[in-house]
């Protein structure tokens, strides 16, 4: 009685279990891709393929599934998938009215791994039951997903970046044209003689143009602040000194601006 128990344990612990499958649906063809605990060592007739009037199925000696499964596949060529326990075996069967093949193929690096390939059988395929390895370029599809949605993200990513940096250019050539028009000027007569960014919407800049230098706040917000004469150079320090107080103008500007809207109402 112990011999047989011990048997039945050393069985047990030298089997291959299914921990999960993947099916995966092509006009051509249907893989099946088994996951196991430990490396599935095949030898020759560890892998059978039977057949019958309505079936085809794939026996996987020493390979255990926990439970019987069951599925629709309804493919031209093959209608339903049974996947259960037979002794300590597995069997993949494949319910069908057409001839098929089917072809397992280990995992070359690992043997972590099972794909059952079923295709349309022709006249030129003869079906057999060596042991077949998949091949390298075998990628999950999930795989290709990933990459095709990262590809189209960094698409997206280039082109938001050109964009941008075409909106600052177009920002940076309108600053002079957007003085002239406010002061009334000759746009090709001024010279930009300082020119800083406040925040993301305005600039404070410095025009020259007939002898004067021409303060002023450009943006979403216009504001002339005054015609300094011409000996004042130092606009960098004024900028730095006087930042604070630029932006509050430009929160006010805007509030009264509200409030004109809102008074119109």
């Amino acid at each position: 009685m112990k011999k047989i128990i011990l048997l039945l344990i050393s069985l047990n612990l030298f089997a291959n279990n299914i921990i999960n499958y993947n099916i995966y649906k092509r006009d051509d063809r249907i893989d099946v891709m088994l996951s196991f605990d430990s490396p599935y060592n095949a030898k020759d007739g560890d892998i059978r393929i039977l057949s019958g009037s309505d079936y085809v199925g794939v026996v996987l000696n020493n390979v255990k599934i926990s439970e019987r499964n069951s599925q629709i596949l309804n493919m031209p060529y093959a209608e339903q998938l049974l996947m259960y326990p037979l002794g300590e075996s597995t069997v993949l069967e494949f319910k069908t009215k057409e001839k098929i093949n089917v072809i397992p193929a280990l995992t070359k690096d690992d043997g972590f791994g099972l794909r059952v390939r079923v295709m349309p059988k022709t006249t030129n395929q003869v079906q057999n039951n060596e042991i077949k390895y998949a091949e390298d370029n075998n990628i999950d599809s999930k795989l290709y997903s990933m990459i095709g949605v990262l590809a189209i993200l960094v698409l997206i990513l280039i082109f938001v970046k050109r964009q941008l940096a075409k909106k600052g250019k177009i920002s940076n050539l309108n600053s002079k044209q957007k003085v002239a028009s406010f002061l009334n000027i000759n746009e090709n007569q001024a010279v930009v003689i300082c020119e800083k960014q406040l925040d993301k919407d305005n600039k404070f800049i410095v025009i020259d143009y007939e002898n004067s230098r021409y303060k002023l706040i450009i943006g979403n917000t216009n504001i002339w602040l005054d015609a300094p004469n011409q000996t004042e150079e130092n606009f960098e320090s004024y900028f730095e000194e006087n930042k604070q107080k630029l932006q509050n103008m430009i929160k006010q500007n805007a509030l009264n601006s509200y409030k004109e809207k809102i008074s119109k109402i």
